[in-house]
């Protein structure tokens, strides 16, 4: 199923060292594969976001650690003017870019 998931998506070097793993875990491809699997926490969020869509109407939203931009595209979704994903991770990054892109969420 991973591989399913991934295949068209480019190689990326994301790497921790030991030392870094606690603080760089999301550097690896199967944390966010477990993100994307989990049946209680994803629908939560979304849930949470989606009832609550009056709060994000119009407004500008920040998500700080946005890995691959799962609640920036529900708060879009729910109808923020402006969403804003911050991601130290450049390529994590580039492919959250890709995800609103595809999803029919520009920049802009």
């Amino acid at each position: 199923m991973a591989e399913d998931f991934w295949k068209d998506w480019p190689k990326m070097n994301l790497k921790a060292t030991s030392a870094e793993y606690y603080f760089e875990s999301y550097n690896h491809y199967g944390v966010h594969e477990d993100i994307f699997q989990d049946g209680v926490t994803i629908p939560a969020f979304q849930q949470a976001i989606s009832q609550n869509a009056h709060i994000f109407q119009g407004k500008v939203v920040l998500e700080v650690c946005s890995g691959l931009g799962l609640c920036s595209l529900f708060a879009a979704k729910a109808g923020a003017q402006k969403v804003i994903a911050i991601e130290a991770h450049s390529e994590l990054a580039e492919v959250s870019r890709e995800i609103a892109r595809r999803n029919g969420y520009e920049e802009g």
